[in-house]
């Protein structure tokens, strides 16, 4: 059973290789640094760098994925746009600081992160547009890390790893139709 079709391009092959690894590097912070009881964020606090040095790849990954297959649809000026907005927002996302105690930055933290939710669904919904395929995959992962997220009463670790996850998996579905 062949995973790509027979005729795909090297940019395509290295692309899916690249989700592999970015996949990999998803989960890792999991079960290296903390427990599936915390979110990215309380990695985030207790390990930034190796945090930053298992998402940054990843945060690559799904940009690379998003400009290529939004840059078949749209202007490659619109594309470059998108993607800087998208990195604006989360390098934003990544320094502003959260605490358990609610203070402003942590306020600022968890709406720069509904900011980065809803431009990122924001785009991939311009995407699904012209592949369906991949607006079925982010739908059969979107469930479960919302009911992931609504069992825990909170953003967990799960729910976000689920979600991360389906982005990586209809990104590259995108790029392969």
């Amino acid at each position: 059973m062949l995973i790509l079709p027979r005729d795909v391009s090297n940019n395509v092959k290295g692309l899916t290789v690249w989700a592999i690894f970015s996949m990999v590097l998803d989960a890792l912070p999991f079960f290296v640094f903390g427990s599936l009881k915390e979110n990215y964020t309380g990695i985030l606090n207790q390990h930034p760098l190796a945090l930053c040095c298992c998402l940054l790849p990843v945060l690559a990954y799904m940009c690379t994925a998003f400009y290529m297959a939004y840059s078949a649809h749209y202007p490659k000026t619109a594309a470059r746009t998108e993607v800087l907005w998208m990195l604006g927002i989360t390098a934003a996302l990544m320094i502003t600081p959260y605490h358990a105690q609610e203070d402003f930055w942590s306020g600022l933290h968890v709406l720069l992160g509904l900011a980065a939710f809803l431009n990122l669904n924001r785009l991939l919904f311009k995407l699904f547009v012209f592949h369906p395929k991949a607006f079925r995959i982010y739908c059969a992962g979107t469930v479960p890390a919302f009911l992931l997220a609504l069992s825990a009463l909170s953003i967990s670790g799960p729910s976000e790893l689920v979600y991360s996850e389906t982005i990586c998996l209809a990104l590259l579905s995108a790029n392969l139709q």
